[in-house]
Parts: C-alpha cells; sequence; structure tokens
C-alpha cells in the first residue's frame, strides 16, 4: 500500500513539473482553440499594421472620434473587419450620461457609424 502511495505522489510531482517546465504548451494541449490566442495574434497583426504605417495610431483616432461625438472615452477597441481592413469602435460618455459608440476605419480614420449619440 505504501508503495502505491509513494508512486503515485512521485507520478504527481513529475506531472506538476512537465507543467511547470513547459506552462505554454500544457496550455496549448489544454485550449488548443484557446480565444486569448488567438487574441493576441490579432493584437501582434494590429501592432505591426500600426508600426508600418497602414493604419492610424490610438490618438488621431480618438481625436476623430470626439470631433463627431464630444466626451470621454470609456472604452475602446481595434478589429480586424476583413484581411486587410481595420476598424475602430471608439465608446464615449457624453454629458448627460449617455454612452456613444463611433466606428472608424483604422487605415483613413473616416468615421463608419455613430450609435447613441444625443
Amino acid at each position: 500500500m505504501r508503495l502505491v502511495h509513494l508512486l503515485t505522489i512521485i507520478l504527481l510531482i513529475c506531472s506538476g513539473l512537465a507543467i511547470i517546465a513547459s506552462p505554454v504548451a500544457a496550455y496549448e494541449r489544454l485550449a488548443p482553440a484557446s480565444p486569448v490566442v488567438l487574441a493576441q495574434s490579432e493584437q501582434d497583426r494590429a501592432r505591426e499594421e500600426m508600426m508600418e504605417g497602414r493604419i492610424l495610431g490610438y490618438s488621431e483616432i480618438v481625436r476623430q472620434a470626439q470631433r463627431v461625438v464630444p466626451g470621454r472615452v470609456v472604452g475602446q477597441d481595434l478589429r480586424q473587419a476583413s484581411r486587410n481592413r481595420w476598424v475602430y469602435r471608439i465608446k464615449i460618455l457624453q454629458d448627460g450620461g449617455k454612452v456613444a459608440s463611433v466606428t472608424l476605419d483604422a487605415h483613413t480614420g473616416q468615421v463608419l457609424s455613430v450609435k447613441g449619440k444625443r
């Protein structure tokens, strides 16, 4: 009986060491289609696009959005709309407490839609 307990403990320790030695590999084995992994690669692509000057920086996009809807930015999102197109969605808290959502073309800064503007 002691031998079984000892072997079980050794097996658990070895399993734990394998996960500690390779946490990324263990995570990928457990969740190969994880949205976190996909979001990271999308974030990397967005960063590359910005560094290469293909999409506008966040500060310029916020200026464009606040021209249309004055207020305080309370949320933002940069998404890939299609293979070569990115859009920003900026959420702005207006005076009076209403939140508007402004969607802009990340490449040109053109306002594509406005929802919730007072």
